[in-house]
């Protein structure tokens, strides 16, 4: 069973990735067969012919370095960037353990 995905998405992540359908189509183990090429396969997922299993989804994302979350998204963010800016606190925390650990 595959898991609904906008196309444009896993394109936009091989790009980004740097890699052309050949080459992905490879590192994501997807293999020739008697019907058709693994770099057919894989265009066949980007052109929402056929949707990915849940296993080619996580095989993507550990393949083009994405986190899993970016492929549900309703369309693609710009270069493959799903969250903002990390966030991080004003001022350095300094109660409890964490004093013991960063010298405060």
């Amino acid at each position: 069973m595959g898991i609904a995905v906008n196309p444009d998405i896993l394109v936009q992540a091989r790009q980004t990735a740097g890699f052309d359908v050949d080459e992905a189509a490879h590192k994501l183990g997807l293999h020739d067969s008697a019907l058709s090429s693994a770099k057919e396969k894989l265009e066949v997922l980007e052109a929402g012919e056929k949707q990915p299993t849940q296993t080619q989804l996580a095989t993507c994302a550990r393949v083009y370095k994405r986190p899993l979350a970016t492929f549900y998204l309703a369309k693609p963010g710009s270069g493959g960037r799903i969250f903002g800016k990390r966030r991080t606190p004003a001022e350095p925390v300094k109660t409890g353990c964490w004093t013991r650990f960063c010298g405060m």
